[in-house]
């Protein structure tokens, strides 16, 4: 899903806009945890997205997003896997924070 810290990604990514006020607004409603899908599922092209993306720009947008995450203090846990490993691990990663 979106938040306010994917929007300042995007819009550094597709318009050059540092999006200063979307950031400060981000930092004021940062969740508690993100969890962030690594790019080890392969790669598909979506033909009604924006721009021409390939597994190069979505290597490009992860970085991003794990740095801009790593930078404001966020708490990220990477989910990999395929399949049902991959669900497997999203699973372990909210029980780790959220235990009950």
């Amino acid at each position: 899903d979106t938040d306010l810290f994917s929007t300042v990604i995007y819009a550094q990514h597709y318009f050059g806009n540092n999006a200063s006020e979307v950031l400060a607004n981000a930092r004021e409603r940062r969740a508690h945890l993100y969890l962030l899908c690594d790019t080890d599922l392969p790669w598909q092209n979506e033909p009604l997205q924006r721009s021409k993306h390939s597994s190069q720009e979505r290597a490009v947008l992860t970085t991003a997003f794990k740095t801009l995450l790593k930078e404001e203090g966020c708490c990220v846990e990477v989910v990999r896997g395929i399949g049902a490993s991959r669900l497997a691990n999203a699973r372990a990663a909210l029980k780790r924070h959220y235990p009950n």
